[in-house]
């Protein structure tokens, strides 16, 4: 029944790509520090579906198919209350790379996992899990972060900290105060334990605020890598020397590094001029021995568009939100990513390259977007709908946004719910 479920999933891919499918991605979460207060809604691609049918898939916590049905979407009653039997149970896609982070030196070049998604070293990792004591255990997977130093002092400052392995859900995190100001060292720190068992990446979008000291600083203490992003394509060489010079020589807790996020979705930048400074950034980022993957980030209907910014990125870096597809239900979000990821490899040069998922959630306060209701408990459907489909492969998805956002203006174009997407709350410094 596994496959027949899958099947019906295909077709739900299809027809959320014809009909309302987050084409008008929300805009940019991210704009610059001193712009906080601004939001930019580009819309590249609208599509207006009236009368589409909705294929309802009822599932029991096996993956077994109970009924299908299809109803009119705009006919749907319109409800915050989801029966518990809509929420889809489906196994995870298996064979995902887990990443690694190691402090020793890899002679495996980076190409030779990045393109076949496998990765021949072998390492013996403490693991602690919420359950139980720290186990060690032995783990071949792929490395998102093998790293080579050379330099003493690093390594001995590494070997005091806590060992960094990526395993478990990503999240993303801005080191702001609602009021847009910058948070100190102390206060990212308090945040970021905060978030709890479970996550191994905390993913960043820039360099301002000194995020990438700050974070690298409480990645170490809590044995989190850090997904470091560059926001400007135009001071590329400092955001590069920034975070080059934040890791000193140990690349110990890095997951990767972003160059740009939904650059080509909001229309700052083209294809071409991204795929560029991807090439510059991981140029740099190796000679300075970092061997992780360099890429950019956009949505995953422009990088449907535009195939050539993960052939050109070692890893498929997309965001994609249920919420904004609008006939999603909360229940079935984890559903509807595995077949949207999955649907994109069938454009990209190299089918079998990774893709992960780099934002994803669902808002607990805003306007309903369709069939789309922000509400706490729909914000809990949702995540747990997604955590269960990427339960055994969990560093493929990032969670938006660990804590609420009151530094961003609420916008109707945004159905006024880009604050609040915080799937823990409000941030514990405040």
């Amino acid at each position: 029944m596994k496959s027949a479920v899958l099947s019906i999933a295909a077709a739900i891919s299809l027809l959320q790509l014809a009909s309302a499918q987050p084409h008008g991605r929300h805009a940019a979460h991210h704009v610059a520090h001193v712009k906080k207060d601004v939001v930019t809604v580009v819309n590249t691609i609208i599509a207006e579906a009236t009368s589409e049918p909705l294929v309802v898939v009822v599932a029991d916590a096996n993956g077994v198919a109970i009924s299908t049905t299809t109803e009119n979407a705009v006919a749907t009653p319109v409800s915050t209350e989801v029966p518990s039997t809509s929420i889809v149970s489906i196994p995870t896609v298996e064979a995902a790379a887990v990443f690694v982070a190691s402090t020793s030196t890899s002679s495996s070049s980076f190409s030779s996992w990045s393109s076949s998604s496998s990765w021949s070293s072998s390492s013996s990792l403490e693991v602690a899990t919420a359950s139980s004591t720290p186990t060690t255990v032995s783990t071949t997977s792929s490395a998102a972060a093998a790293v080579s130093s050379s330099s003493s002092s690093a390594a001995a400052s590494s070997s005091a900290a806590t060992v960094a392995t990526g395993s478990g859900y990503g999240f993303t995190y801005g080191p702001y105060y609602a009021d847009g100001s910058c948070k100190p060292a102390s206060a990212v720190l308090e945040d970021i334990k905060n978030v709890g068992k479970g996550y191994g990446i905390v993913r960043t979008y820039g360099t301002d605020c000194s995020t990438v000291e700050s974070v690298l600083a409480a990645c170490h203490e809590t044995g989190l890598l850090l997904f470091a992003g560059i926001f400007d394509l135009g001071s590329l060489s400092d955001e590069l020397n920034t975070i080059i010079t934040a890791a000193n020589g140990d690349w110990s807790h890095f997951y990767g590094v972003s160059v740009g996020n939904e650059l080509v979705n909001s229309g700052t930048a083209d294809a071409g001029t991204v795929t560029a400074a991807i090439s510059t950034a991981r140029s740099t980022l190796r000679s300075a021995h970092f061997n992780g993957p360099v890429g950019t980030v956009d949505t995953l209907v422009a990088t449907r568009n535009n195939p050539s910014l993960c052939d050109e990125s070692d890893v498929c870096w997309v965001n994609s939100h249920p919420f904004f597809d609008g006939f999603t239900l909360p229940g079935a979000s984890g559903l509807f990513l595995q077949t949207q990821l999955e649907s994109l490899k069938a454009v990209l040069s190299d089918s079998s390259q990774k893709v992960v998922c780099t934002e994803t959630g669902w808002p607990w306060k805003g306007n309903k977007n369709v069939n789309a209701i922000p509400s706490p408990d729909n914000q809990e459907k949702a995540l747990s709908a997604i955590k269960t489909a990427f339960e055994s492969n969990p560093e493929d998805v990032f969670l938006f946004n660990v804590y609420n956002m009151y530094w961003k203006t609420s916008d109707a174009s945004q159905f006024d719910a880009e604050p609040y997407w915080g799937f823990i709350g409000d941030a514990p410094s405040g």
